[in-house]
């Protein structure tokens, strides 16, 4: 082939790269989050504006590439920085999904020689990477400040730098290819462990290459890390005779000291083997292992950070013991390996592969379900709404075209999506439910059977082109167009088109306004126990990026479990009252409890002030029996399918209150739980996003501040444009600001303050509209539109029930509840007996339907239909004498009804 044609090829290949590139970063900047959004992003981009230290076992990469771009001005938002760093660097998986899909074409096809060659090549690469880019799983990580997107654009480089030394194995300086892909391996360790997981494949494809000294080196280090951990694994982790408590600990231990000096000696031998028997490999093991090291430096900036004791320092890595446990992630507990793989924490089959593994498959290349369950999951493994299974389709062809054509490389793939998936469900051994959906934990696999997608296209274009030489036609061009048209149309295209919406964020400020709520809720110098990463981690943003409120000081109720988290909190301004010592805080375990009351003393100086306030609030209080301490009945918290003990956090939370001796405002998130709260629900006043906890019984909500807070400090940007997307989980979590406006709305009606009540819920109506933030479940709906008809305004009923958050599944409870409601509140008598229908059709012993339908059909004076339902009943339960009397009772209302000239069955309704 002449120099010409290729230099034509490299052209196209660089043009079409960068169109794929730019088509992918257009859409995803688009789409961008504008500021920081829930979950771990706002401690990333918190812990890049202060080099703090984020959670075990930290991304000190990201953090130091973060650092830079928080002091980039080029958007105001400092979140939104950060933010732009993912889909610049997914784009750039992108154009490598592109490369590596012509690479692997180019293995069989050779170089292009023609426009057909050309438009296989160039065009399979686009249509592949496209597909890929718009993926649910893949597009969601790459719009916000996480590692996932970063991750996989180094594992993707690794995999287009293998297959590129795998095109120049024979050339000189080739092991230069592979010294970077182990730097890179060694980078990558700052950011995210993918990566390693694309080993395997390196391994096959120098497997399958002819350079005998990069085949040894690889297989030295898989066997020198691989036999040692397998030993170790299967005889010495676990010990069945000794499965508990301190002996398992001291074999373990033991098992450590074996594993040092057989690590040692195998380490040695393996080297002394290979000087003898390769002298390049020998020494290109060197030097692997210097620039691993090298890459993995960048952990020194968590080393020394800490050691500065940064606002965010998790763990506090300071020291080389507390290091150690960073990196081993010793905050969330050890599991033995051997039971990681043989005790599943679920259901394997049902739950951890198909529920946890091909349901995410099925999103990105089949269709995504619409119903949901109990924790608000997509309970359709498969579903075929929206993409048809088309990419599924081609990417399948695709995988069977490769294995035909070439199918070392074929294989290579097929390990790799193997060990980035299923692999990875085997080792991630995840309970049920999950806190969150874990798709994002897949997209190497992902990726993997999207290069399939792309092969598909050139296996079509290839069979299209075998079956017009056998034609004869001279339309060659047209249907290659109209197959790419139809093509593009069907996978990439609809891909976009379908996911789009949902993953559009222009505008959505919801983690930033939700979070700036909640400090708002607390008064000065407050202390806000939380319970997860979503009101925690964007409160740390707010407070450490933009100064907001860091007066308030945020207490996670999970970290308070640990010692180093406690300490903080006793020393770091603002600082906690706790009244413990290092000792106090080292000895904090687990206690065995019973439930009983618990007091936390009033000092007089408090009763006083608690006496004054009341009084001022127009309480009728008598000094002398006012009580001297605060009592509850305090319960077990854990476990929580049979408690026994308090936790750390338990006994820390009645410490503190202790300790404070309500100098300081405490509160709790309103997303803490009933069970976290340690039952102290009597004593909670809500005041907007946060309950106060107060040192007298809570009669009632304090109406002024509430509805300062709620109208002239919470910001609501968005929660009225109904071009601003919001998920499922953000409109339940809206809710809670929804609640407060309805708390504030109770009290008016109940006050026969029916103006002001009528005021809040269109104040509520306007900043939160129903049309774009519906309710959980019909029972919220019906509930609020009796707000709406206690305060003067019309109920809308129907209206309200419309704007449902549709798909999840509705308990009997829930149903019977709902019947009840609609009978003995609205009086709307078809829509009770439409249910409790529901329910009897469903389960014909279903007692409690039988009462409460003719319960309804009694208060509605529909004697005849009740009459009917009890004669029903007692053809099979012909012992039931309560049931007997009954419908003597209601035969005689019948008559007497009839008697009167009253239809019994026309009520109308009120």
């Amino acid at each position: 082939m002449d120099s010409q044609a290729k230099l034509i090829n490299r052209k196209i290949q660089a043009i079409a790269g960068a169109v794929v590139f730019l088509i992918a970063f257009i859409v995803y900047f688009r789409c961008v989050a504008p500021t920081t959004s829930f979950w771990d992003c706002g401690e990333f981009i918190a812990c890049s504006y202060i080099l703090g230290v984020m959670h075990p076992p930290g991304a000190p990469l990201y953090l130091l590439i973060g650092r830079i771009l928080t002091m980039l001005p080029f958007f105001k938002d400092i979140g939104l920085r950060v933010n732009i760093f993912s889909p610049f660097v997914s784009a750039g998986t992108i154009l490598f999904a592109y490369l590596i899909i012509v690479q692997l074409i180019q293995r069989w096809r050779g170089e292009a020689k023609t426009w057909e060659d050309r438009l296989i090549l160039f065009g399979s690469g686009a249509f592949g990477a496209l597909a890929f880019a718009f993926t649910d799983s893949f597009w969601f990580n790459a719009e916000e400040a996480e590692v996932y997107a970063f991750s996989m654009f180094l594992a993707a480089a690794t995999i287009w730098l293998a297959l590129y030394w795998g095109e120049r194995s024979k050339k000189a300086g080739n092991m230069l290819l592979i010294f970077f892909i182990f730097y890179l391996f060694g980078l990558t360790t700052g950011v995210h462990l993918l990566n390693i997981l694309t080993f395997p494949f390196i391994l096959l494809i120098a497997y399958f290459h002819e350079n005998q000294s990069v085949k040894r080196l690889l297989l030295l280090i898989f066997l020198q890390v691989t036999v040692p951990i397998t030993l170790y694994i299967l005889f010495f982790q676990f010990d069945p005779s000794r499965v508990y408590g301190q002996a398992m600990l001291a074999h373990q231990a033991k098992a450590w000291s074996f594993l040092k000096w057989f690590g040692f000696l195998w380490v040695t031998g393996t080297m002394i083997y290979i000087y003898f028997k390769d002298r390049k490999a020998f020494k290109a093991w060197w030097v692997v292992v210097a620039l691993v090291l090298v890459g993995y430096s960048t952990y020194l900036v968590i080393y020394v950070r800490a050691g500065l004791a940064p606002p965010i320092n998790e763990n506090n890595p300071s020291t080389l013991q507390g290091m150690m446990n960073y990196l081993a992630r010793k905050q969330y507990g050890t599991e033995s390996l051997l039971l990681t793989l043989f005790h599943r924490n679920a259901d394997f089959w049902h739950y951890q592969i198909h529920k946890m593994y091909t349901r995410y498959f099925a999103w990105q290349f089949i269709g995504k379900g619409t119903h949901f369950d109990y924790h608000d999951r997509i309970i359709e493994i498969i579903s075929f709404r929206g993409l048809y299974g088309l990419p599924f389709i081609v990417g399948l062809w695709g995988a069977v075209h490769h294995f035909s054509k070439d199918w070392k490389r074929a294989l290579a793939v097929l390990v790799l999506f193997f060990i980035m998936g299923y692999a990875i469900i085997i080792y991630l051994n995840q309970p049920d439910p999950q806190p969150r959906e874990r798709d994002y934990s897949y997209v190497g696999s992902f990726f993997a059977f999207a290069l399939w997608i792309g092969i598909g296209m050139a296996g079509i274009f290839e069979w299209l082109s075998e079956w017009l030489k056998k034609k004869k036609s001279s339309f060659k061009g047209i249907a290659y167009g109209v197959v790419g048209i139809l093509l593009f149309v069907a996978v990439p295209w609809n891909l976009y088109a379908f996911n789009y919406k949902p993953h559009n964020r222009t505008g959505n400020y919801v983690a930033y306004d939700y979070s700036y709520d909640i400090l708002q809720s607390c008064e000065p110098n407050g202390i806000i126990f939380t319970n997860g990463d979503n009101d925690t981690f964007p409160l740390w943003f707010l407070q450490e990026v933009y100064g907001i409120r860091k007066d308030v000081r945020v207490v996670n109720l999970s970290l308070l479990n640990t010692p180093w988290y406690i300490k903080q909190l006793r020393d770091q301004e603002p600082k906690v009252p706790m009244n413990l010592s290092d000792s106090d805080i080292n000895h904090l375990y687990y206690i065995r409890w019973k439930t009983k009351e618990v007091k936390i003393p009033l000092s007089d100086e408090v009763r006083k002030r608690v006496l004054k306030r009341l009084k001022a609030e127009g309480e009728r209080v008598d000094e002398k029996s006012f009580p001297k301490a605060i009592t509850f009945k305090l319960s077990p918290t854990y476990p929580p399918e049979n408690p026994q003990v308090l936790r750390v956090q338990d006994l820390m939370v009645l410490r503190i209150l202790e300790a404070n001796q309500w100098q300081k405002p405490i509160y709790f998130a309103v997303t803490v739980s009933r069970e976290n709260q340690l039952n102290l629900y009597r004593y909670l006043r809500m005041d907007g996003l946060a309950y106060n906890i107060l040192p007298y019984p809570v009669k009632h909500i304090d109406p002024e501040l509430l509805q300062r807070n709620i109208l002239d400090k919470f910001l609501y940007r968005g929660l009225n444009d109904p071009k601003v997307h919001l998920n499922r989980n953000i409109i339940k979590l809206l809710l809670n600001c929804r609640q407060s406006f309805l708390q504030l709305a109770q009290y008016y009606i109940t006050h026969n303050q029916k103006e002001k009540a009528a005021f809040i819920l269109k104040e509520m109506e306007k900043r939160m509209p129903e049309e774009h933030i519906p309710y959980s479940d019909e029972r919220i709906a019906l509930m609020v539109a009796d707000y709406y008809r206690r305060a003067g305004l019309p109920p809308e009923y129907e209206k309200r029930i419309k704007h449902v958050l549709p798909g999840r599944p509705v308990s009997v409870q829930q149903q019977l509840w709902l019947a009840d409601y609609y009978s003995q509140v609205l009086h709307k008598w078809d829509r009770s007996e439409e249910i409790f229908r529901q329910l009897i059709q469903q389960n014909p012993n279903n007692v409690r339907a039988y009462s409460g339908l003719f319960h309804m059909y009694k208060i509605s004076k529909q004697y005849n239909k009740g009459i009917q339902l009890l004669e029903d009943w007692m053809l099979h339960h012909p012992m039931d004498s309560t049931a007997k009397k009954e419908l003597d009772i209601m035969k005689k209302l019948a008559a007497s009804d009839t008697a009167g000239n009253l239809s019994p069955n026309i009520i109308p309704e009120k």
